[in-house]
């Protein structure tokens, strides 16, 4: 007998032994039908069946649902045979799926699933149904907003790259009690999001242990090489390579040391380093006159002092970013002033500034080897990028010795 509820259309050559007309079993819902019934139709038209599956036989409202083509198939969780649209696990919530399963939920939280959730993405590591297995999606374009754990905002998820593991902690951020951790695409702290020079301009974040003040004069520098190694040799040794968070962890390196150069006052060091080599002979000179003659406070010692006094001054004036060494140069200046200590006794404090000028003007000229690197055709090599940081990080040390 025909499994429709509207016997009296059926139609077909009847059984010999009386009953109805003959019928054949739907291959999908497995009810029978006779020739009248028999085709599969959801739409409501004349003729066929509402073909559900087993999600739809539990209530009229779900079988209404149930998609008209494509086979049912069998739950790998809970054996049910479910459509496309009854297919993924799901008990409330997103639309579509069937109850009673223990399999594991689409973790999407838009739109409409289909398909079984037996799809595991390798970059947020979490399920999904067949419909939202493509990581990186939105809800205009399919698949999902993959949600690896990089706490940058919202609007610039979309942008993450990397997985799940290597997700990383920013250490300037922990700086200031911030326990933040982004993706390589967004892990190296910047001042704004225009800093990095790269073509898309919004990678990065804007890190408050960054913008805080002087942090690029201090040991928080060489954190900030560390951080950019890290990033680069985290993707460089990764399933999956991105050359261009390696190349925005380069890039933000440069733009990081030329600010640092800028609030040193990189011109104002080296006209005054120029003025300290000249001071630096003549008290070398008047070092060896005096130990030929015995001359005490005569008219070339009080004019070195003078000239000491008025470059001490200018020099503390430009180095207003590295107190440390400024506090040196104040109780050095003041005990010449007081005469405690002779003119002669500064070519150390002298030499220190020089040094630390020479350290500066090498990693200037450093930078630009560094910036060549990620600029490799036709992609950079992050594990280049990686030993150029590491290069440059070491002259970045020279300079951060020279400011103690």
């Amino acid at each position: 007998m025909c499994d429709s509820t509207m016997k009296q259309m059926c139609t077909g050559a009847w059984t010999p032994w009386g009953g109805g007309p003959s019928t054949t079993t739907c291959s999908r819902c497995e009810y029978r039908f006779c020739d009248y019934h028999k085709e599969i139709n959801n739409q409501g038209a004349q003729g066929g069946h509402q073909c559900v599956c087993s999600e739809g036989k539990k209530n009229a409202a779900f079988g209404a649902l149930c998609s008209g083509s494509g086979s049912f198939e069998q739950c790998p969780h809970c054996r049910q045979k479910c459509c496309n649209y009854h297919a993924p696990s799901n008990d409330s919530g997103v639309q579509g799926g069937h109850s009673g399963c223990r399999g594991p939920k689409c973790a999407t939280t838009w739109g409409s699933c289909g398909g079984f959730v037996n799809h595991k993405c390798g970059y947020c590591e979490e399920w999904y149904c067949s419909s939202h297995k493509d990581s990186g999606g939105r809800v205009h374009g399919g698949g999902h907003a993959c949600s690896i754990g990089c706490d940058t905002s919202v609007h610039t998820q979309g942008n993450c790259t990397g997985t799940k593991r290597q997700v990383m902690q920013c250490k300037l951020c922990l700086k200031v009690g911030n326990e933040y951790k982004y993706c390589p695409y967004h892990f190296m702290p910047v001042a704004s999001l225009l800093s990095l020079g790269t073509d898309q301009g919004d990678g990065g974040h804007v890190c408050k242990g960054y913008t805080g003040g002087s942090m690029l004069l201090g040991d928080s520098m060489a954190d900030y090489f560390d951080l950019a190694i890290q990033a680069g040799t985290t993707i460089a040794t990764a399933g999956t390579m991105n050359p261009l968070a390696a190349t925005m962890a380069a890039n933000a390196c440069v733009v990081a040391c030329y600010e640092m150069l800028d609030a040193l006052g990189f011109e104002k060091i080296y006209k005054l380093s120029q003025k300290a080599v000249k001071l630096v002979q003549k008290i070398k000179q008047y070092k060896d006159n005096k130990s030929k003659k015995d001359t005490t406070k005569d008219k070339d010692e009080l004019e070195l002092q003078k000239d000491l006094i008025e470059l001490l001054q200018a020099i503390t004036e430009a180095l207003g970013q590295v107190p440390a060494f400024v506090g040196q140069i104040k109780a050095f200046q003041a005990s010449v002033q007081s005469g405690k200590t002779p003119v002669e006794e500064s070519l150390r404090i002298l030499e220190k500034f020089l040094a630390l000028w020479h350290a500066s003007n090498s990693l200037k000229e450093a930078l630009p080897e560094l910036s060549k690197v990620t600029k490799q055709k036709p992609i950079p090599k992050p594990m280049d990028v990686v030993k150029a940081i590491t290069k440059c990080k070491a002259v970045a040390d020279d300079l951060r010795a020279a400011m103690k």
